[in-house]
């Protein structure tokens, strides 16, 4: 007859769920929680520590099903993992880190089938063992550990909010409660390892055991330590010293020689959000935009742009793309541009992680477009537009247009002039297959029908940006997908003054002449493309319309601090500084092989061409 398993998975905050018939999820401090999250069984029912959970940490979950075990079924084995750490259930020899821990960016398909996270190897890896439990961590591989003795109390009095007398104290209580144990307390100062995280799977006669021994020492502690004055890090110290206690428990097995213990290393997952899944309304203008925190006082501008364009008639909502702006910056955000008919919602993009190419003036945020399908359903056109813009317009055009077309968007006239003056003819032919030269489009600005902008499509542009090394970064895979799908857009729609291609004017083909000079006396939006931006380059072409909206923004001194440090270098987006500085004089000489004598030019594009091997051999 086979062993009947739970193990459950610990989650305080949203995270990707994951249960199967074994993994079952629990909200832990559901007492004192915001919400009780759909989908999962909460540590708050029947007798419980729930409104405990700031002091115990993750372990009121184990209360919980220790004292409520028939609500769970009466299994032969229970055992506990963490959102985002989880055990390997296979012998595979995966090496890791110094704390024990396996690495891996995302929860995917290859991330469950590298650890066996299923139910048939877990019963298999779990059939035969009285207890699983993680790898020793071996504590003096940890630098500050080093040249220390008594490792297992070094361990936990090196953390600065930590106190050396109330580990003290658990080990007396241990031997005051349980004398038995006097024989592994005397020998920690000697042992080089511990078991943390509080992760286990255990027989069932095993866990009341443990959990007798664990909760009878730490309600004595929590009677005789007095928090009141600890920092909010510190109040979680009999969550801390728990660690240490399934560590001596462990030990006592050991020593007692009846338990088949089996040790497995267990994962970190670097990424764990869960992928918003948002449905716009349908009554409602749509627009997506992304932005980095860095970038927020830019994307304020555009924001104050609309703000000033809205048609009364119409609600608009905002969805703001991003990892990390800061919840400041949100409030600032929400605060000057929530009216009547604008609201604002920021979309966390933390699950996003792939190793895409940025610039100085470009950062990972740009790429999220790509997932935009992934993330939104929309029954009306959504509408993207990048931050560096100003928008000019009440939108009403785009959001009511007919759009038989995945996409619609405006041809590229700056790409237009460089084919014209054959600079980037050779790339579109031979590197991008791009048929059309002329209907090279700029996705900057962009309508999306998701109907027919599928995730499939936005998977497609992912995988040959990961498969190639292209010029203009995702925007070429969106040529390369949407050459012959895309409805045009007039360039009124994507206006972009030709700040750093000026010489190359004179080459807009005749077919687009009028058009573009249209576009730039009455710009729709106006899009600040390229390095040079109207913060940095206020004397730029149509910079001095980007200010009017700028001195209304309450970024507005933060953005002359910016400007009076403009002999600094703007703050590169994070990463390798080293590369990034590469990738800047690589388009720093592209841009200047194109001016002055035959002499300077050859110059500049044998300067370009060394950037551009380093890049290449870096990669």
């Amino acid at each position: 007859m086979e062993n009947s398993i739970k193990i459950f998975v610990t989650y305080k905050d949203k995270h990707k769920i994951i249960e199967t018939d074994i993994i079952k999820p629990i909200q832990t401090g559901r007492a004192i929680a915001a919400e009780a999250f759909e989908g999962m069984i909460g540590d708050d029912t029947g007798e419980n520590i729930s409104e405990k959970n700031p002091k115990y940490s993750e372990i009121s979950a184990q209360y919980w099903v220790w004292k409520n075990y028939d609500k769970i079924g009466n299994p032969d084995y229970v055992g506990f993992m963490h959102y985002r750490r989880h055990f390997i259930f296979n012998d595979e020899h995966l090496s890791p880190n110094i704390i024990g821990c396996v690495e891996f960016e995302n929860f995917n398909e290859d991330y469950v089938r590298k650890i066996s996270l299923n139910d048939k190897d877990i019963a298999n890896f779990v059939s035969g063992n009285d207890i699983i439990v993680c790898s020793k961590i071996m504590l003096r591989k940890i630098e500050f550990l080093k040249n220390k003795k008594d490792l297992t109390r070094n361990a936990y009095t090196e953390n600065c909010h930590l106190q050396s007398a109330d580990y003290d104290l658990m080990l007396e209580t241990v031997v005051k409660f349980f004398p038995e144990y006097r024989s592994v307390i005397n020998k920690l100062p000697d042992l080089e390892y511990n078991h943390w995280y509080n992760m286990f799977v255990m027989k069932k006669e095993i866990f009341f055991e443990y959990n007798n021994f664990l909760f009878t020492i730490l309600s004595e502690l929590e009677k005789q330590i007095d928090m009141s004055l600890y920092c909010n890090d510190a109040i979680r110290t009999l969550g801390y010293l728990s660690e240490r206690l399934l560590t001596i428990f462990i030990e006592k097995k050991r020593e007692e020689k009846k338990c088949k213990i089996k040790e497995t290393p267990i994962t970190f997952l670097k990424n764990v959000e869960e992928i918003s899944h948002v449905k716009c309304d349908s009554n409602t203008i749509n627009i997506v935009m992304s932005s980095s925190d860095f970038y927020t006082p830019y994307l304020s501008t555009a924001l104050e742009s609309l703000k000033e364009h809205l048609n009364c008639a119409y609600k608009y909502k905002v969805y703001i793309l991003t990892r990390d702006i800061s919840k400041r910056n949100k409030n600032i955000l929400l605060e000057n541009y929530t009216t009547e008919n604008l609201s604002l919602e920021f979309i966390n993009m933390n699950f996003f992680n792939y190793n895409f190419k940025v610039l100085p003036h470009i950062t990972i945020e740009t790429y999220f477009r790509m997932l935009i399908p992934q993330l939104f359903t929309s029954e009306n056109n959504l509408i993207f537009i990048d931050s560096d813009t100003l928008i000019l317009s009440d939108l009403v055009e785009l959001h009511k247009m007919t759009l038989d077309k995945p996409i619609a968007a405006a041809k590229d006239y700056i790409m237009q002039c460089l084919v014209t003056s054959k600079k980037q003819s050779k790339y579109l032919k031979e590197k991008l297959k791009i048929k059309n030269l002329f209907d090279y489009f700029n996705a900057g600005i962009m309508v999306y029908n998701l109907n027919l902008f599928t995730k499939e499509k936005g998977d497609k542009i992912k995988d040959l940006l990961l498969k190639n090394n292209y010029e203009f970064l995702d925007q070429d895979p969106f040529n390369i997908v949407f050459e012959d799908d895309y409805k045009e857009l007039d360039f009124k729609w994507n206006y972009t003054p030709m700040v750093e291609y000026e010489e190359f004017k004179k080459y807009i083909p005749h077919f687009s002449t009028e058009e573009v000079k249209k576009a730039e006396e009455s710009p729709e939006i106006i899009h600040y493309n390229g390095i040079l931006k109207p913060w940095s380059n206020p004397e730029k072409e149509k910079s001095e319309h980007w200010w009017i909206y700028a001195r209304k923004t309450p970024f507005y001194e933060e953005i002359l601090k910016r400007m009076a440090m403009s002999a600094i270098p703007m703050p590169p987006p994070p990463g390798n500084t080293r590369q990034i500085s590469d990738y800047a004089k690589y388009w720093k000489y592209k841009i200047l092989q194109n001016f002055g004598s035959k002499e300077t030019r050859t110059r500049y594009y044998h300067k370009k061409r060394i950037y551009k091997a380093k890049i290449k051999g870096r990669r």
